[in-house]
């Protein structure tokens, strides 16, 4: 236990939490109430719907993949900076096409919003994988307990960002425009990790 105590210390992991537990409650948020917004806003049908948002969950298949080698690649010219910045650009695009998309409305045909969300979900994913370069350089000598509590301390933000999609009356653009506004705050935490 004082192992976690020990790790908890570290401004540096702290930050490594909180940053990804935004990036994966985002995720889930949004893979919680696309359906609707493209059914309620665009108008369509419920299959549709369904395979409109699901281009959000299909960049799992390869987008944080691509945050991984992006952090490598920048490893290899740059060094451990090179990650962070390969992190921090991740983060600006992740909190710009928010706002993008929050701006699409339903005057727009729904390509518009699906080309938009496409965007926003790789640079999650990308977001999401780059965090990975960068906790093996977070504390050597206890690793696995950085791993573990970044990898877990996701859940109590999930909860939350997904019973705010469900409370609020807030329409889904303004709601994810408010998001890439947070996103856009929280990345600049990203210097404190260079040492």
């Amino acid at each position: 236990m004082w192992d976690y105590v020990d790790v908890l210390r570290d401004v540096c992991v702290v930050v490594m939490i909180v940053q990804y537990s935004s990036w994966f409650s985002t995720e889930l948020a949004k893979n919680k109430h696309l359906v609707r917004h493209f059914r309620t806003y665009f108008q369509k049908d419920a299959s549709n719907a369904s395979a409109l948002s699901g281009a959000f969950g299909l960049m799992d298949l390869f987008a944080r993949s691509f945050g991984g080698i992006s952090s490598d690649i920048c490893f290899k010219y740059f060094g451990f900076p090179g990650r962070i910045w390969a992190q921090f650009l991740a983060r600006c695009f992740e909190a710009f096409f928010p706002f993008s998309f929050g701006k699409v409305d339903n005057s727009q045909l729904w390509y518009v919003a699906l080309a938009v969300l496409v965007r926003f979900s790789l640079f999650v994913q990308m977001a999401e994988g780059t965090s990975f370069g960068v906790v093996p350089f977070m504390s050597r000598k206890q690793l696995a307990v950085v791993f573990a509590l970044v990898g877990v301390a996701r859940s109590p933000n999930v909860v939350t960002a997904t019973a705010d999609a469900d409370s609020t009356n807030v329409d889904a653009g303004l709601r994810i425009f408010i998001a890439g506004f947070g996103m856009l705050v929280g990345h600049f935490a990203d210097g404190r990790m260079v040492r």
